[in-house]
């Protein structure tokens, strides 16, 4: 290190000392304030997985379409045709995800006749419906 080392680590401790801003343009107290005690992983994780889920039970379970359906004109229900119920649409936002691990398996049963439905969809008792165009 040296020289050059040693006026380098007077240079922080003199900025850290008055409250000046370091290599990353914060000072001690403002990367402080970023995280707490969590690390960044955790931050990261707050919404994550679980946000969508709850989102997607909301839109199933009030209009049976999320936005991303409403653009296809797809729309979720039951068999029957009714509305699918609280915990299909639970149980299909958390299965969901578990359909696209193993290469997305789940999601290209759909491609199996008779009912071309996707394991979630299976698994819950719904399925996806396209609607007709309004004009």
């Amino acid at each position: 290190l040296g020289r050059e080392g040693g006026r380098e680590k007077e240079k922080e401790k003199r900025g850290k000392r008055k409250g000046r801003k370091g290599r990353e343009g914060k000072t001690e107290k403002e990367k402080e304030g970023e995280g707490g005690t969590r690390g960044k992983k955790e931050r990261e994780s707050r919404g994550g997985k679980g946000g969508n889920a709850g989102v997607s039970f909301v839109c199933w379970r009030k209009q049976g379409q999320s936005m991303g359906m409403k653009a296809w004109r797809l729309k979720l229900q039951q068999s029957s045709g009714e509305l699918a119920n609280a915990s299909q649409c639970w149980s299909r936002a958390l299965l969901a995800p578990i359909s696209l691990a193993f290469f997305g398996i789940g999601f290209l049963w759909c491609l199996i006749p008779p009912n071309n439905e996707c394991l979630h969809d299976r698994l819950t008792g719904t399925k996806v419906v396209v609607l007709p165009k309004s004009k």
